[in-house]
C-alpha cells in the first residue's frame, strides 16, 4: 500500500488549526464590576505561580480552582498591604513543599499593584483569616428560592441579578462577622424537575457544573439588606464560576479569582462601605 506524504504547507496548516482549536477549547473568564467600582481593584500576578515541589512529584503542572488555595498574610492588623501566596491543598496540614516558590506583595492603596515579595517579607507576615463558606441558618444552608422569588434571610429580602439562583452550596458567601452577604445567580434557561416534596423546585447542577455563560455576584450589607457591589462574570469554556471560590478575608476584603490558574484576582475593600461607628473600632 502506498503511503501518502504530507507537505510542509499542509503540516503548517494543521498546526495552525490545532492551535486555533486549543484557543477555542481553553476557558476564558472576564469580570466586570457594575456597581461599587471605586471599592474594587484588579490584582494581576505578572509571573504567575510556579508549581509547588510536591505537585511535580504528583504530576501536576499548574494550580487549579478547587484543589489549590490562596494564602494571605499581613504585617499589620489593619492594612492595605497584603502578602499573597499559593499552595496545593493536600490535607489538614500544609507543608513547606506544598507552596509555590512565588509570593507577592500587593498594595491595595495604590490600585492593587503587585510585586514579588522576598522570603523575609513573607516570613514576617501573619496569616489572615479567609472564609469561603455559605451562610448557615443554624446548621443548614438555605435552599434556593423559586427563580421568580427573592432570597429571604433573617426577615430581609435579597434580589439576584441573573435569571437563575445558584445551587445550595454556591448560593451565598457570608463574611466572618456577618456584616456582608454575597448571593450568586446565573443567566440561562436549562432546568430539570426534581421529584419529591416540592415538585416545582429545580436543580441547576447542569448549569453550574461545568460552568458556562454569565454569572452574577451581588454583595449586600447583611444588616440593612442594601446592595453595595455588583459583579458580572462571563465564562467561555469549562471552568468553575469564580463565585464558587470567592472568599472573605478578615471580613474586610472580598476576593474573587478571575483568571485561570489564579493569575488575576478581583479584590473589593469593604471598609469604606461600613457604617461610621464600625470604622472607628
Amino acid at each position: 500500500m502506498r503511503m501518502r506524504t504530507i507537505g510542509h504547507a499542509q503540516v503548517l496548516w494543521i498546526l495552525v488549526l490545532l492551535a486555533a482549536i486549543g484557543q477555542l477549547s481553553a476557558a476564558s473568564i472576564s469580570a466586570t464590576v457594575s456597581m461599587g467600582q471605586n471599592y474594587c481593584r484588579v490584582v494581576s500576578f505578572p509571573r504567575g505561580w510556579k508549581i509547588a515541589p510536591m505537585m511535580k512529584k504528583s504530576g501536576f503542572d499548574h494550580f487549579e480552582f478547587g484543589p489549590d488555595k490562596l494564602e494571605f498574610r499581613a504585617t499589620e492588623s489593619d492594612t492595605t498591604e497584603l502578602l499573597v501566596g499559593m499552595y496545593a491543598d493536600y490535607g489538614p496540614r500544609t507543608r513547606p513543599g506544598d507552596y509555590s516558590p512565588d509570593r507577592y506583595w500587593v498594595d491595595m492603596r495604590h490600585g492593587g499593584r503587585a510585586r514579588p515579595a522576598t522570603e523575609e517579607e513573607w516570613n514576617a507576615g501573619f496569616r489572615l483569616g479567609a472564609l469561603s463558606k455559605p451562610f448557615l441558618n443554624g446548621a443548614l444552608m438555605p435552599r434556593p428560592p423559586m427563580d421568580d422569588e427573592d432570597l429571604v434571610l433573617h426577615g430581609s429580602s435579597f434580589k439576584k441579578s441573573g435569571a437563575l439562583w445558584a445551587t445550595d452550596f454556591y448560593l451565598t458567601r457570608v463574611s466572618q462577622d456577618g456584616q456582608w452577604l454575597m448571593v450568586q445567580s446565573a443567566n440561562g434557561t436549562r432546568k430539570e424537575k426534581r421529584g419529591g416534596g416540592n415538585g416545582d423546585w429545580v436543580v441547576r447542577d447542569d448549569l453550574f457544573i461545568p460552568h458556562h455563560g454569565t454569572f452574577f455576584m451581588d454583595i449586600y450589607n447583611f444588616k440593612t439588606a442594601q446592595k453595595a457591589i455588583a459583579i458580572r462574570v462571563s465564562i467561555r469554556g469549562d471552568e468553575d464560576s469564580p463565585g464558587d471560590h470567592a472568599m472573605w478575608l478578615q471580613s474586610r476584603y472580598f476576593v474573587v479569582p478571575t483568571q485561570e490558574h489564579f493569575k488575576e484576582l478581583l479584590v473589593c475593600d469593604m471598609k469604606d462601605l461600613l457604617p461610621e461607628e464600625k470604622k472607628l473600632r
